[in-house]
């Protein structure tokens, strides 16, 4: 149902474009997948070419592309439209409910953090950091410090960081352990608010009808 109501809002958007002169593409659906082994750390030859600003590219290397620049008519047609689009597909509801499924995703994110398999596996982390000269609390800690560095995230200091902290990831296997306690919380909440994922489908589907309708 999330990619039927995903296509049919970019039919509406297309059709209210055209009325007001301009094109507009219809996008790839790409659903979001379980996170495997594999997909939870990028390929090394990713990281030796982009360190840690191969989260901007993807996982995997992606064929540089120029996108087509909007003009200022073409932006405020596209804002104009969007608007126009939640309106009549009413999709005020459905953002309340992601909102709530966001705040409920944090939530699960800092339970995570104080959990105790991720605390030893980051202790790990930390520890293989610290044997290769990179001293850092948290992997957020090293990737703000190499953003923040001279060059940032490109700068070849900031890349070899960036390998380094992916194998010491790999060795502690932390995004795995972080993955487990992730989906177990994940299951909790689902089956503590199944209201909440009742109304999100009833909601999409909602907007599907509206949208496939024409109202």
């Amino acid at each position: 149902m999330l990619e039927a109501v995903v296509i049919a809002k970019q039919l509406s958007m297309k059709s209210c474009l055209l009325s007001s002169g301009f094109e507009y593409e219809i996008g790839e659906f790409q659903p979001v997948a379980s996170p495997t082994a594999r997909q939870l750390y990028p390929d090394e030859s990713i990281i030796l070419e982009y360190g840690y600003a191969f989260r901007a590219r993807g996982l995997s290397k992606l064929t540089e592309s120029e996108s087509r620049p909007y003009s200022a008519d073409e932006t405020a047609a596209i804002e104009a439209c969007r608007s126009t689009v939640d309106d009549r597909l009413g999709y005020d509801q459905l953002y309340e409910l992601n909102a709530i499924v966001l705040n409920a995703g944090n939530d699960i994110e800092a339970q995570i953090a104080a959990d105790s398999a991720v605390a030893d596996a980051a202790a790990q982390w930390s520890n293989c950091m610290a044997s290769e000269g990179y001293v850092f609390p948290t992997t957020d800690d090293a990737e703000a410090a190499a953003a923040n560095g001279a060059g940032g995230q490109s700068a070849p200091g900031a890349v070899r960081q960036a390998v380094v902290d992916y194998q010491c990831r790999r060795k502690a296997r932390l995004e795995e352990t972080k993955s487990t306690v992730r989906n177990a919380l994940n299951d909790l909440w689902i089956e503590s608010n199944p209201e909440v994922l009742t109304s999100l489908e009833a909601a999409r589907r909602q907007i599907h009808d509206r949208a496939t309708s024409g109202e």
